[in-house]
């Protein structure tokens, strides 16, 4: 039992003192405990000796990929061909159901790493390099497959 104590309205502790925890509320000043502890006297107890400690956050991610590994400079570059499309064609159009599209974005991936390796760096119509066409148009291949619906052709 805590010597010459009161409990804690708010809280159910028995302190000397007013309530810690009330003193943020209160305007009180956090106060060391003293407890009977028997035949061997008292001891001062500080408050983290009342109060259990704190459930760390929890967040099950195990299994799942690290996103942090990907970086701004590997997808700004995806960033700007996405907007060029859009532009283009419509955002998000490539989601739209059309038979053997798929093979269509690999023959254009294709397409953009040969240029690439022929030498020529940045594609004549969006003056972006071709290797980013080929990166986002991959990426695309993956959110199709991703978003597909069951029984839809790719």
């Amino acid at each position: 039992m805590l010597d010459n104590t009161r409990p804690c309205s708010l809280h159910g502790w028995m302190y000397k003192e007013d309530c810690a925890e009330c003193g943020i509320i209160c305007g009180y000043q956090p106060r060391i405990l003293t407890a009977d502890i028997g035949t061997q006297g008292k001891i001062a107890l500080p408050l983290s000796a009342l109060t259990p400690p704190p459930t760390p956050a929890r967040k099950d991610d195990a299994g799942k990929p690290d996103m942090t590994l990907i970086t701004y400079s590997m997808v700004a570059p995806a960033a700007k061909i996405l907007k060029f499309g859009e532009k283009k064609y419509g955002r998000l159009n490539y989601r739209n159901p059309n038979p053997g599209f798929e093979q269509r974005l690999i023959a254009a991936a294709l397409r953009h790493l040969l240029q690439h390796t022929d030498g020529q760096e940045l594609d004549n119509e969006s003056n972006e390099p071709h290797l980013a066409h080929a990166l986002t148009t991959l990426m695309l291949v993956f959110d199709r497959r991703a978003h597909k619906k069951e029984g839809e052709e790719l």
